[in-house]
């Protein structure tokens, strides 16, 4: 999943699961904030762990 992703399901979730209050009130903004920042975060690190060639060797971490 990459932020492009992420944002489509976001604004999915918005248009169909949570009300204008809810959204307005940020707390489901913000919560999916935070899923986006770990998200990212985490794509970082697998960047980062993937150019070591001893982690390049493991296909379940390296794709």
């Amino acid at each position: 999943m990459n932020s492009e992703d992420f944002i489509r399901i976001a604004e999915y979730i918005k248009e169909n699961y949570v009300s204008k209050e809810e959204w307005e009130n940020d707390l489901v903004a913000h919560t999916l904030i935070n899923i986006q920042y770990s998200i990212e975060h985490i794509e970082k690190i697998l960047e980062k762990l993937c150019t070591d060639k001893e982690v390049q060797k493991n296909e379940d971490i390296c794709f």
